[in-house]
């Protein structure tokens, strides 16, 4: 999983969207995807016939793994169920004054 993730955000770097459609295409290795990427772009090998909703849109896969890489760096084993209570309630007695 690590390597298609880091494979997901570099073909979104380098701005080789298409890598991850074809990544679709059927029993590839990471880097079978990159090396046969020429044979589909001349149509000598198809393209996938159902690409994946998250794999369609780049904004949206580029969105999410922000996000999640975000969540990854948060260093939450500090925190328990009642820190998130105490923390909501001086939120909410600050806004009350």
């Amino acid at each position: 999983m690590l390597e298609v993730d880091a494979f997901l955000r570099i073909a979104i770097r380098d701005n080789r969207p298409e890598l991850i459609r074809l990544l679709l295409a059927g029993r590839l290795t990471l880097g079978d995807t990159v090396r046969l990427a020429p044979l589909f772009e001349s149509g000598e090998l198809r393209e996938p016939t159902y690409v994946v909703p998250w794999a369609r849109d780049i904004r949206r896969l580029a969105a999410t793994m922000t996000y999640s890489a975000f969540l990854s760096e948060l260093k939450i084993k500090s925190v328990d169920l009642e820190s998130i209570v105490r923390f909501e309630d001086e939120r909410l007695e600050r806004l009350r004054r």
